[in-house]
């Protein structure tokens, strides 16, 4: 079950990553209209009610879904907020710098986990976590110096524009760090979901109740001006096809979270670390040959940046191997470390549980 989800979660991560950069080439990718992201949470909410299990789950659990939906979406807040801002800054990102340098950017997740498991979950790191981390960092500041030295010749804004993206790539990273630790605290929680893919439909309902306000009093009434003219102006797809790759994303972004939440709920969030870093891979490469034009050289593949996306993977795999063979930890790596000393007493029913709780 693992590998087969494993090869779902990198094959429709890499395909969010690739129709979302047709989608920006096309002209329909305008950050402030967040119309690259509105199928990540449409995919999110769609994919999770997708499964039988996970709607009586919700709506046949103690209470009925009149004190389960609120229940779940208040246990799934902390997650969703961290994953909205991740979003949005990820989209903003990708457009500047391209999703070839973007990816070995989120490439860096390992990192940023490992710090946030060791000071917020009570997780220990080894020396070789550690040198993985440092091998990870050294291949990004790698990617960054080749990324400069490919734009040498070009304008000072196209410059700025790239570094801006890989400034925004790393808060947006740090960001989803934390929305996956957020996620793997809920599914140690007694009251978690039995589903993950429950998690998933609240996840989307959530991002879509935080973003609302924007989509309906900007997004919306401006929506000529951000994506009806420039897709006009570049002439590059019909209005059909674009329709079709949004679709496509959504479906990408349903299948992408069910096997990343799937993945949490029976392994770790430092799998989904690695699966990412061959994700990157693949749409590092995938970029460069599809992408690569004089207008975007940001995007074509030279010997340094193949050489620090090998560095990146390998600080991951390194990373990886060490993980697998540390279980101890601090505490019991649900809190920090001194909610990490306070035990349960006594298990109550989930029934009891949750009635409290609300």
């Amino acid at each position: 079950m693992v590998p087969l989800l494993a090869v779902v979660f990198i094959v429709s991560g890499a395909s969010i990553n690739l129709l979302q950069q047709q989608l920006y080439y096309a002209g329909a990718g305008d950050e402030s209209s967040m119309i690259l992201i509105l199928p990540t949470f449409v995919g999110c909410l769609l994919g999770g009610l997708a499964n039988p299990r996970a709607r009586a789950e919700l709506t046949q659990g103690p209470g009925g879904i009149r004190r389960q939906l609120p229940f779940r979406i208040k246990q799934m807040a902390a997650m969703s907020v961290f994953d909205v801002i991740s979003q949005i800054l990820r989209s903003i990102a990708q457009n500047l710098c391209g999703s070839g340098m973007f990816t070995v950017i989120y490439a860096i997740l390992p990192a940023f986990n490992g710090v946030l498991s060791y000071f917020f979950m009570g997780r220990i790191l080894n020396i070789r976590q550690w040198a993985a981390i440092a091998v990870v960092v050294l291949g990004l500041a790698l990617s960054a110096e080749s990324e400069e030295s490919d734009l040498k010749n070009d304008d000072n804004d196209k410059r700025y524009s790239v570094g801006l993206g890989i400034l925004l790539g790393l808060a947006g990273t740090l960001s989803s760090s934390a929305s996956y630790l957020c996620a793997e605290l809920v599914f140690k929680n007694p009251l978690a979901p039995k589903e993950g893919t429950t998690v998933t439909a609240i996840n989307g309902i959530n991002n879509l109740l935080l973003t609302a306000p924007w989509l309906l009093f900007y997004s919306i009434p401006n929506r000529s001006r951000l994506i009806y003219q420039p897709v006009a102006e570049k002439n590059a797809l019909s209005p059909t096809i674009i329709i079709f790759l949004l679709g496509g994303l959504v479906a990408a972004n349903a299948a992408h979270l069910n096997s990343c939440y799937a993945l949490l709920q029976i392994t770790e969030s430092m799998t989904l670390t690695m699966l990412q870093g061959l994700r990157a891979v693949l749409v590092f490469a995938l970029s460069g040959a599809l992408f690569c034009t004089p207008t975007s050289p940001e995007q074509c593949l030279s010997f340094a940046k193949v050489l620090s996306s090998c560095l990146v993977v390998t600080g991951i795999v390194i990373y990886a191997l060490s993980t697998a063979s540390l279980s101890k930890r601090v505490g019991d790596g649900t809190g920090s470390f001194k909610k990490n000393k306070r035990k349960l007493k006594k298990k109550l029913s989930d029934d009891n549980m949750i009635d409290d709780a609300i």
